[in-house]
């Protein structure tokens, strides 16, 4: 009787993990480009101030990991099994001084919590990073919207202000093409606001 029960038991035991849910595969995890050295082309001016990158602000819906779409107006989703490889915040901000940096005409660019004793901060407020699918009669885009203040220090008084905007079509609607365009609509913005950075630095 004992050994029958101890057979019905691992029986059980081996029935019950047939039926567990298995793991599903990882989510795939995407980062931000840079403009690379020597894609950006400039007076060759090397100008002495120091440049520090705040922290992006950004509206609250795409203020995290996750890939935001915009499925019909006023209304904003998520794209599943997906998502940035860090907050949204953090990627725009490396990615931004990564520009800047490999841009090679500024004395130094960095963060606000290395510490750096810089001539400027740059303040950015993103208003849209997401895809836009509100349109039926069109291709879904990926639309970025960057306010950024230039801000000289120590006397924090704004030395300029500037809005960046780009659309870019997504050709077609796989997860890889959507990233691919949202990340060329963010080099355009970048590469313009960081000519318009070199153009009020002095």
């Amino acid at each position: 009787m004992k050994d029958f029960l101890a057979i019905s038991i691992c029986a059980l035991m081996l029935s019950s993990c047939s039926i567990l849910p298995q793991p599903g595969e990882p989510i795939k995890k995407y980062t931000l480009q840079s403009i690379k050295p020597g894609d950006f082309r400039s007076s060759g001016i090397l100008r002495s101030p120091q440049l520090i990158v705040d922290l992006p602000m950004l509206y609250p819906p795409i203020d995290n990991a996750r890939i935001a779409l915009k499925p019909q107006e006023q209304t904003i989703d998520y794209y599943a099994d997906v998502e940035w490889a860090d907050r949204l915040s953090v990627l725009l901000q490396e990615s931004l001084i990564y520009s800047l940096q490999n841009a090679d005409r500024l004395r130094g660019v960095s963060r606000p919590t290395e510490g750096i004793q810089a001539d400027y901060a740059l303040k950015i407020e993103v208003r849209k990073f997401y895809v836009d699918q509100s349109d039926k009669t069109q291709a879904p885009a990926a639309h970025v919207e960057y306010m950024l203040h230039l801000v000289k220090l120590p006397e924090r008084h704004i030395v300029a202000s500037r809005q960046f905007t780009r659309t870019q079509t997504i050709p077609e609607n796989k997860m890889d093409a959507i990233i691919k365009s949202l990340n060329t609509a963010h080099l355009e913005a970048s590469k313009a606001l960081v000519s318009w950075v070199l153009e009020h630095v002095r």
